[in-house]
């Protein structure tokens, strides 16, 4: 997540929550995600791991900033915001994860699949596709985490690995498409 400004830059403090068990709160063991500090409109990336208790199904997933005052999970500040998401916990066998913001706009879909391989993940230049029977004519595009596309090509223009390193560092889906089926996955830019 990042924050932007115009003009002055400022330093942030994030704070990152799952409602594990779907009780209505964070206040729970293991609900905390952690958080971080950026300054000057820098992106913060954190990862977690979903504990094997969870309930699944949707739920609600927070992000706070706030600036020069602790982030807490609610609460009033004159500089900053809360934003919940719906996050779809699904089980280990499940091959596709929905993350959805609360207003019903889908923000992306990643879909798991054994058959497509990215590496090195994390990346600094170069990032290699490998997809078992996948047509050369499929066409390759990168999103930043907004959706947005920043980089199109088709496979046979990635037989010798992406080149990332005009990318921001953050997270992005990579999203191969051929004629009958598609496969999308995360990889981090440092």
């Amino acid at each position: 997540m990042s924050a932007g400004f115009s003009g002055s830059t400022y330093s942030e403090n994030w704070l990152f929550y799952a409602d594990w068990n779907r009780d209505g709160d964070f206040a729970d063991a293991g609900e905390e995600l952690g958080g971080g500090t950026t300054t000057n409109g820098n992106t913060y990336t954190t990862d977690f791991t979903v504990p094997s208790g969870a309930s699944l199904g949707d739920t609600r997933f927070r992000a706070v900033m706030r600036w020069n005052t602790a982030a807490v999970e609610c609460g009033n500040s004159s500089y900053g915001e809360v934003e919940d998401y719906t996050l779809n916990v699904c089980d280990a066998n499940t091959t596709q994860v929905l993350y959805e913001e609360v207003h019903g706009e889908a923000l992306e879909i990643t879909q798991i699949n054994d058959r497509l391989q990215l590496y090195p993940n994390p990346t600094t230049e170069i990032l290699n596709v490998q997809i078992e029977r996948m047509p050369a004519d499929a066409v390759i595009s990168i999103s930043d985490m907004l959706g947005r596309r920043v980089e199109s090509l088709t496979m046979s223009e990635a037989q010798n690995g992406i080149n990332v390193s005009g990318l921001q560092s953050g997270m992005y889906i990579i999203r191969i498409q051929g004629t009958e089926e598609s496969f999308s996955q995360s990889f981090r830019k440092e």
